[in-house]
């Protein structure tokens, strides 16, 4: 499980914010003491905060994990083009990956790790069930900023699939 800062603070912790003001307030009307008002808004803070940032954790750990691993292998299929030494330069770096998730849902990612070229184009795609083409996707439009790692695509597939291969098709 990866842990990101992302989700220490978010737009829907201003709901926190406006649950401390409510308890803060409600204290107030109820004329309790100084010391009692302050302990328990803070006290009371830190649950909202807590419960909050717990919610969003389980909401969103699900993709943090997707992207975990689609960064992992775009990493991965990067190592693998940098051996390959028949490709042109402007390919080198340019790198997709697949990987299947709940066993029939497959993201289609896509990374440019040049530091100074833009990738602007389409995205072929070829899925294999051993040495025949199950399926042939073009992804049209790509455009991909220098370093830039994003999501191309996702769908759902009939059939298992037992690799893959992709190709850049520059403008």
């Amino acid at each position: 499980m990866r842990f990101t800062t992302e989700v220490l603070w978010t737009n829907y912790h201003y709901i926190f914010i406006f649950l401390s003001i409510i308890a803060f307030l409600s204290l107030i009307i109820g004329r309790y003491n100084i010391s009692t008002i302050i302990k328990s808004t803070i006290i009371s803070s830190i649950f909202f905060y807590g419960m909050i940032t717990v919610v969003l954790l389980f909401i969103i750990q699900e993709d943090l994990y997707r992207e975990e691993v689609m960064f992992d292998a775009l990493e991965e299929n990067y190592q693998k083009r940098a051996e390959q030494t028949f490709l042109p330069p402007n390919q080198m770096k340019l790198v997709a990956a697949s990987s299947i998730f709940d066993k029939e849902s497959i993201e289609i990612w896509a990374a440019n790790y040049s530091k100074s070229n833009p990738f602007h184009g389409d995205l072929q795609f070829i899925f294999y069930k051993g040495k025949e083409k199950k399926k042939i996707d073009v992804y049209e439009n790509i455009n991909l900023k220098p370093s830039e790692k994003k999501k191309v695509a996702n769908f759902t597939a009939d059939e298992e699939y037992d690799y893959y291969e992709y190709y850049f098709i520059p403008e």
